[in-house]
Protein backbone atom coordinates (compact mmCIF):
# COMPACT_ATOMS: atom_id res chain seq x y z
CA UNK A 1 0.00 0.00 0.00
CA UNK A 2 2.98 2.59 0.66
CA UNK A 3 3.86 2.02 -2.78
CA UNK A 4 0.97 2.76 -4.00
CA UNK A 5 0.61 5.72 -1.96
CA UNK A 6 4.24 6.83 -3.12
CA UNK A 7 3.60 6.93 -6.60
CA UNK A 8 0.29 8.42 -6.68
CA UNK A 9 1.80 11.63 -4.25
CA UNK A 10 5.15 11.64 -6.92
CA UNK A 11 2.44 11.48 -9.98
CA UNK A 12 0.29 14.43 -8.69
CA UNK A 13 3.76 16.18 -7.39
CA UNK A 14 4.98 15.55 -11.49
CA UNK A 15 1.52 16.96 -12.82
CA UNK A 16 1.81 20.16 -10.37
CA UNK A 17 5.39 21.07 -11.41
CA UNK A 18 4.70 20.68 -14.36
CA UNK A 19 1.51 22.86 -14.45
CA UNK A 20 3.40 25.24 -12.48
CA UNK A 21 6.59 25.22 -14.62
CA UNK A 22 4.11 26.59 -17.67
CA UNK A 23 2.24 28.80 -15.43
CA UNK A 24 5.18 31.16 -15.24
CA UNK A 25 5.85 30.71 -18.80
CA UNK A 26 2.19 31.94 -19.69
CA UNK A 27 -1.23 33.07 -18.68
CA UNK A 28 -3.51 30.19 -17.30
CA UNK A 29 -6.00 30.31 -20.28
CA UNK A 30 -3.08 28.99 -22.56
CA UNK A 31 -2.15 26.01 -20.73
CA UNK A 32 -3.62 22.58 -21.57
CA UNK A 33 -4.35 18.96 -19.82
CA UNK A 34 -2.44 18.00 -22.70
CA UNK A 35 0.61 20.35 -21.99
CA UNK A 36 0.45 19.81 -18.50
CA UNK A 37 0.37 15.83 -19.07
CA UNK A 38 3.79 15.97 -22.14
CA UNK A 39 5.63 17.93 -19.42
CA UNK A 40 4.62 15.52 -16.65
CA UNK A 41 5.31 12.23 -18.94
CA UNK A 42 1.62 11.04 -18.20
CA UNK A 43 -1.03 9.92 -20.26
CA UNK A 44 -3.84 12.66 -20.39
CA UNK A 45 -6.29 9.96 -18.77
CA UNK A 46 -3.97 10.25 -15.86
CA UNK A 47 -4.14 13.72 -15.23
CA UNK A 48 -7.73 13.48 -14.75
CA UNK A 49 -7.00 11.05 -11.67
CA UNK A 50 -6.43 13.79 -10.34
CA UNK A 51 -7.82 17.10 -11.34
CA UNK A 52 -10.86 18.14 -13.39
CA UNK A 53 -9.21 21.13 -15.02
CA UNK A 54 -6.10 22.81 -15.35
CA UNK A 55 -7.72 25.42 -12.89
CA UNK A 56 -8.19 22.71 -10.54
CA UNK A 57 -4.19 22.60 -10.15
CA UNK A 58 -3.67 26.13 -9.19
CA UNK A 59 -6.88 25.85 -7.26
CA UNK A 60 -4.56 22.79 -5.19
CA UNK A 61 -1.68 25.27 -5.12
CA UNK A 62 -3.60 27.77 -3.80
CA UNK A 63 -5.57 25.99 -0.93
CA UNK A 64 -2.23 23.85 -0.17
CA UNK A 65 -0.58 27.13 0.80
CA UNK A 66 -3.06 29.19 2.54
CA UNK A 67 -3.86 25.68 4.70
CA UNK A 68 0.06 25.71 5.51
CA UNK A 69 -0.38 29.59 6.78
CA UNK A 70 -3.36 29.09 8.67
CA UNK A 71 -1.41 25.93 10.57
CA UNK A 72 1.36 28.04 11.47
CA UNK A 73 -0.47 30.73 12.27
CA UNK A 74 -3.48 28.63 14.53
CA UNK A 75 -0.10 26.48 15.70
CA UNK A 76 1.94 29.69 17.73
CA UNK A 77 0.44 31.38 20.35
CA UNK A 78 1.18 35.95 20.73
CA UNK A 79 3.76 34.96 23.88
CA UNK A 80 7.13 36.15 23.79
CA UNK A 81 8.48 32.80 23.46
CA UNK A 82 6.15 31.58 20.49
CA UNK A 83 6.57 34.94 18.47
CA UNK A 84 10.69 33.69 17.94
CA UNK A 85 9.02 29.92 17.23
CA UNK A 86 6.38 31.44 15.21
CA UNK A 87 9.10 33.84 12.91
CA UNK A 88 10.93 30.90 12.46
CA UNK A 89 8.10 29.01 11.31
CA UNK A 90 7.26 31.65 8.67
CA UNK A 91 10.82 31.91 7.19
CA UNK A 92 10.15 28.12 6.90
CA UNK A 93 7.27 28.08 5.48
CA UNK A 94 8.40 31.11 2.99
CA UNK A 95 11.62 29.29 1.85
CA UNK A 96 9.82 25.76 1.49
CA UNK A 97 7.35 27.42 -0.42
CA UNK A 98 9.35 30.15 -2.51
CA UNK A 99 8.59 28.85 -5.50
CA UNK A 100 4.52 29.26 -5.25
CA UNK A 101 4.62 32.04 -2.89
CA UNK A 102 6.94 34.27 -4.71
CA UNK A 103 4.63 34.66 -8.22
CA UNK A 104 1.34 34.00 -5.73
CA UNK A 105 1.65 35.96 -3.13
CA UNK A 106 4.80 39.06 -3.92
CA UNK A 107 3.99 39.36 -7.71
CA UNK A 108 0.54 38.89 -7.36
CA UNK A 109 -0.09 36.68 -10.31
CA UNK A 110 -3.13 34.94 -8.05
CA UNK A 111 -4.76 38.22 -6.48
CA UNK A 112 -7.39 36.81 -4.58
CA UNK A 113 -4.48 34.26 -3.14
CA UNK A 114 -2.55 37.35 -2.47
CA UNK A 115 -5.43 38.81 -0.65
CA UNK A 116 -6.27 35.64 1.14
CA UNK A 117 -3.27 35.30 2.51
CA UNK A 118 -2.46 39.31 3.73
CA UNK A 119 -5.68 38.96 5.48
CA UNK A 120 -4.79 35.41 7.50
CA UNK A 121 -1.70 37.45 8.56
CA UNK A 122 -3.30 40.60 9.85
CA UNK A 123 -6.28 38.36 11.26
CA UNK A 124 -3.24 36.93 13.64
CA UNK A 125 -1.50 40.37 14.04
CA UNK A 126 -4.43 42.61 14.90
CA UNK A 127 -5.21 39.24 17.88
CA UNK A 128 -1.76 38.95 18.76
CA UNK A 129 -1.75 42.75 19.56
CA UNK A 130 -5.05 42.79 20.97
CA UNK A 131 -6.61 44.93 18.93
CA UNK A 132 -10.59 44.83 18.89
CA UNK A 133 -12.21 43.66 15.50
CA UNK A 134 -14.38 46.36 14.33
CA UNK A 135 -17.26 45.88 11.67
CA UNK A 136 -15.32 46.07 7.91
CA UNK A 137 -17.04 49.31 7.22
CA UNK A 138 -16.32 51.18 10.02
CA UNK A 139 -13.73 53.87 10.49
CA UNK A 140 -11.86 51.82 13.19
CA UNK A 141 -11.43 48.72 11.15
CA UNK A 142 -10.54 50.48 7.84
CA UNK A 143 -7.63 52.54 9.62
CA UNK A 144 -6.65 49.06 11.79
CA UNK A 145 -6.62 47.21 8.48
CA UNK A 146 -4.20 50.00 7.07
CA UNK A 147 -1.65 49.99 9.62
CA UNK A 148 -2.04 45.98 9.57
CA UNK A 149 -1.92 46.19 5.79
CA UNK A 150 1.74 48.31 6.16
CA UNK A 151 3.22 46.35 8.76
CA UNK A 152 2.09 42.64 6.36
CA UNK A 153 3.42 44.57 3.75
CA UNK A 154 6.80 45.24 6.00
CA UNK A 155 6.59 41.58 7.11
CA UNK A 156 6.74 39.97 3.32
CA UNK A 157 9.28 41.87 1.85
CA UNK A 158 11.48 40.59 4.92
CA UNK A 159 10.45 36.88 3.99
CA UNK A 160 11.14 37.93 0.28
CA UNK A 161 14.65 39.74 0.38
CA UNK A 162 15.86 39.25 3.48
CA UNK A 163 16.80 42.87 3.67
CA UNK A 164 15.79 43.26 7.61
CA UNK A 165 15.59 40.29 9.69
CA UNK A 166 12.14 38.96 10.37
CA UNK A 167 12.10 39.50 14.04
CA UNK A 168 13.39 43.01 13.77
CA UNK A 169 10.14 43.81 11.72
CA UNK A 170 8.47 42.16 14.47
CA UNK A 171 10.09 44.62 17.27
CA UNK A 172 8.89 47.42 14.83
CA UNK A 173 5.15 45.97 14.77
CA UNK A 174 5.35 45.55 18.47
CA UNK A 175 7.50 49.10 19.16
CA UNK A 176 4.66 51.18 16.47
CA UNK A 177 1.66 50.02 18.90
CA UNK A 178 3.26 51.03 21.65
CA UNK A 179 5.50 54.19 21.01
CA UNK A 180 4.72 54.93 17.31
CA UNK A 181 6.43 54.85 14.39
CA UNK A 182 9.16 57.36 14.35
CA UNK A 183 10.67 56.16 17.53
CA UNK A 184 10.16 52.06 16.21
CA UNK A 185 12.06 53.01 13.45
CA UNK A 186 14.79 54.79 15.12
CA UNK A 187 14.94 52.39 17.49
CA UNK A 188 15.15 49.30 15.66
CA UNK A 189 17.08 50.86 12.15
CA UNK A 190 18.59 54.04 12.83
CA UNK A 191 16.33 55.35 10.41
CA UNK A 192 15.04 59.10 11.73
CA UNK A 193 11.56 59.75 10.25
CA UNK A 194 11.00 62.76 11.42
CA UNK A 195 13.58 65.97 11.64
Amino acid sequence: MRTYDAARSKTKSAIVQAFWELYLLRDISKITVKDISEAAGIHRATFYLYFDSVYAVLDSIKSEQLEKLKKVCSTYTSSENDYGDFLAAMRSLYDENETFLEPLLCRHQGQEFASAYRRIMKDKLRRDIGWKQYPESSREYLLIDSILSGMIETFISCLRTRAIPLDCAYRIASKSVGSGIALAMEQELGVMILP
